[in-house]
């Protein structure tokens, strides 16, 4: 038996999918099971409604036992939440989970963390040992939720993913291709800096792997198939949509100070803002990830191209 947190979210419904094709018993631990059970129908899943946050102990210990393994997938992700929302969220509540865990037995513990932990690279690619320098209030409730799971005695697999594409991941990214399909994108910068993107079904794979690797107790970047510039990726959405490709720039600063600017009039007017300043920083920063550690020691090969998993992502972002 597996429990799952996080069931019900983007990487969730992917994964769940996949763990029953494999034969796993499955119990999902969610907020809320009738909308739980509209989603997944199985024999070999159970329900089990509980609160990280807020659930007495007792209830969540007893969601644990007689689990062998933990895949601990909930978290907030929104940019835009408090840091206190974010540290209640996702550290604290790790904290919680990693600690009931231990007090019901569980064996091995996977934890999705966040590329997000790396910041102000010292060198690329970005490797395990890179130091852990978060700057964002998400990047620092992850790498406390880390230091949480790598304390608490249990036998763990940490994954850090760069940035997760697929149906369902829509973030930043839908409002890029729609610019380019109206032909109103810019590149920002030179368009020579790499995006680590990773399709979500890779990173299912990796969470499949972490189950039964002999080699825990670590963590792994999970990164994708193709290392592809700012660019590059304009220039395929462009060709998939059937748009003409970028080709006006616009400096880092600027896209800054007008994402800054978005956050600050859809705070004033109370909606949702169309572009935010960690989108920025997501598209136009020079990044690369070694999954060097994930191939040897997890077997982990990602298999999905910026192509083709584009393809399959496109129908999703443009609600075709």
């Amino acid at each position: 038996m597996i429990l799952i947190t996080g069931a019900t979210g983007r990487l969730g419904r992917r994964l769940v999918p996949a763990l029953l094709k494999k034969g796993h018993g499955l119990r999902l631990l969610v907020r809320n099971e009738t909308a739980a059970r509209k989603l997944f129908s199985s024999t070999r899943i159970e329900f089990f409604e509980a609160d990280l946050a807020e659930s007495p102990e007792k209830r969540l210990v007893e969601a644990c036992r007689n689990c062998s393994a933990i895949i601990h997938l909930a978290g907030l992700v929104d940019f835009r939440a408090s840091e206190r929302e974010m540290m209640v969220q996702n550290t604290a509540a790790t904290e919680r989970l990693v600690y009931v865990a231990r007090k019901a037995g569980a064996k091995r513990f996977v934890f999705l963390s966040s590329a997000s932990v790396y910041r102000r690279m010292k060198y690329l690619p970005i490797d395990e040992k890179h130091p852990l320098t978060p700057d964002t209030s998400y990047g620092i409730s992850k790498k406390l939720a880390e230091e949480a799971v790598q304390d608490s005695g249990l036998d763990y697999v940490i994954l850090r993913p760069a940035i997760i594409y697929g149906p369902g991941f829509n973030e930043g990214f839908a409002s890029v291709v729609r610019s380019v399909k109206k032909g109103s994108m810019k590149i920002i910068g030179g368009g020579s800096n790499r995006v680590p993107f990773v399709h979500v079904d890779d990173v299912v794979q990796a969470v499949v792997l972490a189950l039964r690797t002999k080699n825990s107790r670590q963590a792994y970047n999970i990164a994708g198939a193709d290392v592809i510039t700012q660019k590059e990726a304009l220039v395929e959405v462009a060709k998939q949509v059937g748009a003409r490709p970028p080709f006006k720039h616009i400096s880092r600063g600027r896209a800054y100070f007008l994402a800054w600017v978005e956050e600050t009039l859809a705070q004033l007017l109370g909606r949702q803002p169309r572009l935010l300043r960690e989108h920025v920083y997501i598209l136009s920063e020079d990044r690369i990830f070694s999954i060097q550690k994930a191939r040897k020691r997890l077997g982990y090969w990602p298999r999905v191209s910026f192509k083709k998993g584009l393809k399959q992502t496109l129908p999703y972002l443009l609600g075709e």
